[in-house]
């Protein structure tokens, strides 16, 4: 899969450059053990820490890849929402 950040409003979408669509999380299968694994550099060998913002936190984030539906939005900045896609491009 292809993950890019598209922006929506003032927030940052996932979009799927595979399927042409934002990416819903429901169908992930995503668990935030997952997540963890990734941030701690157990994928790849190097840590990959969530970048800090004022209003969107790791926990927010968490929450919203591993349990939430529709598409994938990231109110936070756009470097969170890059780092998402990242993330999403090396689990998946």
């Amino acid at each position: 899969m292809g993950m890019r950040v598209r922006k929506v409003d003032d927030s940052y979408g996932i979009w799927d450059s595979f399927n042409c669509e934002f990416l819903n999380p429901a169908y992930l299968n995503i668990q935030e053990q997952d997540i963890r694994d990734y941030i701690d550099g157990k994928k790849d060998g190097i840590k990959h820490p969530f970048p800090l913002g004022e209003d969107y936190t790791e926990k927010d984030m968490i929450g919203d890849v591993t349990n939430s539906e529709g598409s994938l939005i990231i109110p936070g900045t756009e470097e969170q929402a890059e780092w998402v896609a990242d993330m999403l491009n090396v689990i998946l």
